[in-house]
């Protein structure tokens, strides 16, 4: 990420707004990705986009919402409104560290629920990592989206 805001650096006209979808941190130092944008480019508006969303279901005009986080709330609410259509949702916010703390949390989680369903044990580790409470049989339960790749919908039983 620090590389291609090194690239960017110099394509970009002064006063330019910068947003980007990725999360995480930056490998080495562990520093937020919005820390790393206000030292390239102090003084410019800068957004996070974060979900909740998956891209397969973005891409494929499913319903869906995203949220906008910046410091700076004319320009969260400007890129939200950008962003918003008819099947996609954008909410504008002001908590860029959340934002981004949240993301990187929920794809641990996603991991860890993806190996816990490769595996046969996904109700009582999806409970585990935050989950709903564990079901004895997959017919038996009610919706639930488990995050990560292949982005299925689970049944889980409510209690």
């Amino acid at each position: 990420f620090a590389e291609l805001l090194a690239q960017l650096a110099p394509l970009l006209p002064a006063r330019t707004g910068i947003a980007w979808a990725t999360k995480g941190f930056e490998p080495g130092t562990g520093r937020f990705l919005h820390e790393l944008v206000a030292a390239r480019f102090p003084g410019r508006p800068a957004a996070v986009v974060t979900g909740p969303s998956f891209a397969r279901e973005v891409a494929q005009g499913l319903p869906t919402a995203l949220t906008v986080h910046a410091l700076d709330a004319g320009f969260a609410q400007q890129l939200a409104a950008l962003l918003h259509g008819p099947a996609l949702r954008a909410y504008s916010g002001a908590d860029m560290l959340g934002a981004e703390l949240g993301g990187a949390m929920k794809n641990v989680l996603a991991v860890a629920t993806g190996a816990a369903d490769g595996i046969s044990v996904v109700a009582l580790t999806n409970a585990a990592c935050g989950g709903t409470a564990p079901a004895t049989s997959r017919s038996s339960m009610s919706t639930l989206v488990r995050p990560g790749p292949p982005y299925t919908l689970m049944r889980m039983r409510s209690t």
